[in-house]
């Protein structure tokens, strides 16, 4: 194995004059902010080649862009030098599953960045260029499967915004003209605060789970997990909310940070990065959440305009919002909870190809670069869709062929769904010619083998 240093590998491409704020849901291209998460478009690109993308501030990120894009200002792209031979993508999972290489990178008072002179000079491990083409072929599986289910779940969101839609009209605009009130007509808002730091009595890791801004996601109904706890003295300074209440971040840098929402689902404290809302009468619970989901642009829309936006509890105490009859909000819920069951499902099984992606990452970069063939032949075979009557076998074919019709041959699967896409990989390639059948007359029985 040889050691590079990146800047050996790539050259960087011109800096962005993009703005992350020009970012659109919907558009032409990939628009890549210094997010983890690829969320945003736009309808002019910048760079058609294969590339790695890193974000500059906050927290680390990089992305592997192989169509069209653009980026805002606070990344830097990477692209492969013409004369060297390894596989751009290698070095992107490498990266991926070493992300603490990148954060050590991060440096600053305040708001953190990571330098493009850090990043020249860090030292990626290359194998010899088929292990990576194995590798990367591997983890693409693992994560097509992730991304399936991923899209599963954006589609029931979709489901959902389109049905909100269809019973009460954009809430921005109030077409179907439902009585609109301050939200501190029906609603409690309580602001979160910051127990002393200089008292370390206050925090603790087993108590209360102190939730910031960065634990409420977009793409995540509700509040992720806190990173850092209060103790039972520090509860008592902090301030608690309870299940049902919507909590929405007030403060941030950058005003699309403004006005994401996220429904707790159990009792936390919070910072005084975030206002909770807590719905007295009027509003069911689970509506408002969707109702304040849907009206994010229209929130944000009261935000101070200095370099820090903010919305104050004053200011939020007055924006007006539609109160549709409860009946009616009390049906969007119940349709929530049944999606929501559905939605469980396919959570815990994205978790469980996360898992195994994981898993795959850290088999791969932590000095085993041959993994266990089982572990990825597994891998292959989840991504094989029954439905399909020929699927992508290219992989099984070039590497994992041989072990595929060991297992075949000893029905050695770890459940029957594994075995049955086994089977159908196995007919689709004795179709193809890569694979026979033998009878054995001695065993009496057909043994594949391949061409």
């Amino acid at each position: 194995m040889r050691k590079e240093k990146f800047n050996r590998l790539f050259d960087f491409a011109k800096k962005s004059k993009i703005k992350a704020g020009e970012g659109r849901e919907e558009g032409l291209y990939p628009f890549y902010t210094s997010s983890p998460v690829l969320s945003k478009r736009i309808d002019r690109w910048q760079i058609d080649e294969k590339a790695l993308v890193f974000g500059t501030g906050g927290k680390p990120s990089i992305h592997f862009a192989e169509e069209k894009f653009s980026t805002s200002t606070d990344c830097i792209i990477a692209v492969k030098k013409g004369n060297e031979n390894f596989n751009i993508k290698y070095v992107y999972y490498y990266l991926f599953g070493n992300i603490h290489i990148l954060e050590r990178g991060f440096k600053g008072a305040g708001l953190k960045h990571i330098s493009k002179k850090y990043i020249k000079g860090i030292e990626i491990h290359l194998p010899d260029l088929q292990t990576q083409n194995k590798i990367v072929a591997v983890l693409d599986k693992a994560s097509a499967l992730l991304q399936k289910r991923e899209q599963s779940l954006q589609l029931l969101d979709e489901l959902l915004r389109a049905q909100f839609l269809e019973m009460f009209g954009d809430p921005v605009l109030n077409p179907k003209g439902w009585e609109k009130k301050p939200i501190s007509t029906y609603c409690k808002i309580i602001t979160g605060n910051t127990p002393p730091r200089s008292e370390k009595s206050n925090y603790d890791e087993n108590y209360m789970e102190w939730i910031k801004t960065n634990n409420i996601l977009e793409e995540a109904i509700y509040p992720s997990q806190a990173e850092e706890y209060l103790s039972e003295l520090g509860s008592r300074k902090g301030r608690i909310v309870d299940k049902c209440s919507v909590l929405m971040a007030c403060i941030a840098g950058s005003l699309s940070s403004i006005g994401r929402v996220a429904l707790c689902n159990r009792v936390v404290a919070i910072n005084q990065q975030i206002n909770a809302i807590v719905a007295k009468r009027k509003y069911n619970p689970i509506f408002l959440y969707f109702l304040l989901k849907y009206s994010r642009k229209y929130i944000q829309s009261f935000a101070s305009k200095g370099m820090k936006k903010i919305i104050t509890k004053g200011e939020l105490r007055k924006i007006e919002f539609i109160v549709p009859p409860g009946a009616d909000q009390n049906a969007f819920s119940e349709l929530f909870k049944k999606l929501g069951k559905l939605r469980g499902s396919i959570e815990e099984g994205r978790l469980e190809v996360e898992k195994l992606f994981n898993s795959l990452l850290q088999r791969a970069f932590n000095g085993q670069l041959n993994f266990d063939e089982d572990t990825a032949l597994n891998t292959l075979l989840a991504a094989i869709d029954l439905e399909k009557e020929e699927n992508d076998l290219r992989d099984i074919s070039f590497v994992y062929l041989r072990r595929l019709l060991e297992r075949l041959n000893e029905q050695a699967f770890e459940d029957m769904e594994q075995y049955q896409k086994a089977k159908h990989a196995a007919l689709q390639l004795i179709k193809e010619g890569k694979v026979m059948q033998q009878y054995e007359g001695d065993k009496a029985r057909i043994k594949l083998e391949m061409t």
